[in-house]
């Protein structure tokens, strides 16, 4: 008996195998999913707690004792209040997409960094903006992914601890009735980036066209007649 003839049965087996791994190893590496561009994260750094400014003249330090003593929903229900009355939303009930463009910058920051500071960064405007953002928010579309994120549309007990909800549960929809845990279309949330990044940004310095010193007009000189 010739051995390598009983060989020859075993080589092209494994060839044939090693075919079809390679074939499958292929066909899987067609069908791996590209990787989603994610937008960067929306993010307005921290600022001390020294001055709470409002261009309406409000007064944010009831506010802060709620949320230094951790009465998170108390605290919601305040900040949705003095946000209709800050961005005259009170009359309709809600905040809409026009008074978020056009908020007061000094009331919304003094809000957002409020509640940034007591959460250590859990809750706060800019913080739910960072999540619309990174979901790609543009409008209703994405209205049900982003309430999802932040745990709202469901029953929630009161909240007692900051870790009991998502991150980006407060502030609650600024709405009547101390808030809403529903975004509706979106438009607002979709205002909420971009005003930030206004309000946030440096103003521009105004620089004063140099005076040029005053030329006084040549005249031709007289010539005196020839006697």
């Amino acid at each position: 008996m010739n051995p390598q003839r009983n060989l020859l049965p075993i080589v092209l087996s494994l060839s044939t195998l090693a075919l079809t791994l390679s074939s499958v190893q292929s066909s899987v590496q067609a069908k791996e999913p590209t990787v989603k561009y994610v937008p960067k994260p929306f993010i307005i750094p921290r600022t001390p707690l020294e001055t709470l400014k409002s261009d309406r003249l409000l007064d944010y330090n009831p506010l802060q004792t709620l949320l230094r003593s951790g009465k998170w929903n108390e605290a919601a229900a305040m900040t949705s209040t003095l946000m209709l009355k800050t961005g005259g939303g009170l009359e309709q009930g809600v905040l809409t997409e026009t008074d978020t463009r056009y908020f007061p910058c000094n009331d919304l920051l003094t809000v957002d960094k409020l509640w940034r500071y007591y959460s250590g960064d859990r809750f706060g405007l800019s913080v739910q903006s960072n999540i619309w953002v990174s979901i790609g928010g543009q409008n209703e579309k994405n209205v049900g992914r982003f309430e999802r994120r932040v745990g709202w549309g469901q029953a929630v007990e009161p909240v007692s601890d900051r870790l009991q909800v998502p991150s980006g549960y407060f502030p609650l929809r600024p709405a009547g009735n101390g808030g809403l845990t529903e975004a509706w279309v979106g438009q607002w949330i979709a205002e909420m980036p971009k005003r930030l990044v206004v309000c946030q940004s440096p103003p521009k310095p105004t620089i004063k066209p140099a005076v040029k010193p005053a030329v006084k007009p040549k005249f031709p000189k007289k010539i005196k007649p020839k006697p």
